[in-house]
């Protein structure tokens, strides 16, 4: 294959070749990941709460509202350790 010497090689580099927009694409991803995981959280809160007012039989949904500041400060927590870490 004959290489074309008229075309600028600095047009393949694409995306990730720039590190700014590297970088912001690797903390956008970061970011995207935390909330995901923080929804995912809170949904099986929610899920496992109702489930077990469920079984009881309880008409106020005491284990759901115990169980989702028990899950999310167990978020926060992993996050604190994962954010200690990473320095």
């Amino acid at each position: 294959m004959v290489k074309n010497e008229d075309s600028d090689s600095s047009d393949n580099k694409g995306f990730f070749s720039d590190p700014e927009k590297r970088s912001q694409l690797l903390l956008w991803t970061k970011y995207a990941g935390m909330a995901f995981q923080l929804f995912a959280t809170l949904v099986v809160a929610v899920l496992i709460g109702m489930g077990i007012d469920y079984l009881l039989g309880l008409e106020k949904p005491i284990f759901t509202a115990l169980l989702i500041p028990i899950f999310l400060f167990g978020f926060l927590y992993k996050l604190y350790l994962d954010i200690s870490q990473n320095k």
